[in-house]
């Protein structure tokens, strides 16, 4: 049995938090793996775990 819906969640999240500082950031080109993974790790910390939804 699958866990899609706490996968999409997790990865709506991640893709919520990785907007939030790239534009804080100024909204700076070419750096979305870098705020993809702060908003992970965000997430992760959030959620009292790791994050494992990868980047698609």
């Amino acid at each position: 049995m699958e866990n899609t819906s706490l996968d999409t969640s997790t990865d709506e999240q991640i893709r919520r938090k990785a907007y939030e500082l790239w534009e804080e950031a100024g909204s700076p080109e070419g750096r979305a793996d870098e705020f993809w993974e702060e908003a992970r790790a965000s997430v992760a910390g959030e959620n009292g775990g790791p994050a494992s939804v990868e980047k698609s």
